[in-house]
């Protein structure tokens, strides 16, 4: 059985698979448009047209490109840098702590994930509890 982190890794690759061949198959439709031997060569104005539709192609290949970026972004689960800077500012100076909490983002993601969403006033508590670490509050 497949875990949440491999689903979402490879709904991410279907994603970014069926998103190039959209695009290739996008370029080769504007090759074979732009490449007709069988027609007389084109005028001036022929030209722009098959210019200005290259670029209008062009300009909707990129944000394809940065929509699937985004898409696959958003199934990659939370990001490490986010994580860690967010740990560092919970546990402030305490090197040990920080390095604890370095473990168990390593050993778990869904627990990375969960420590992102808490509100900030949670995470440190959370954190201790998690490491088994007493609070002065309890």
């Amino acid at each position: 059985m497949q875990t949440e982190e491999e689903k979402r890794k490879l709904v991410a690759a279907l994603v970014v698979i069926v998103a190039v061949y959209c695009l290739m198959m996008m370029y080769e439709g504007v090759r074979e448009y732009d490449s007709s031997d069988s027609e007389p060569p084109p005028s001036k104005r022929r030209k722009s047209r098959i210019g200005a539709q290259r670029m209008a192609y062009a300009k909707y290949a990129k944000g394809m490109v940065e929509a699937i970026k985004c898409l696959a972004e958003s199934f990659s689960g939370p990001r490490i840098k986010d994580a860690i800077a967010t740990l560092k500012k919970v546990t402030g100076e305490d090197k040990e702590l920080f390095m604890k909490g370095l473990d168990l983002f390593g050993e778990n993601n869904q627990l990375a994930e969960v420590f992102l969403v808490l509100d900030d006033d949670m995470k440190l508590k959370w954190l201790e509890r998690k490491l088994g670490i007493a609070h002065p509050d309890s």
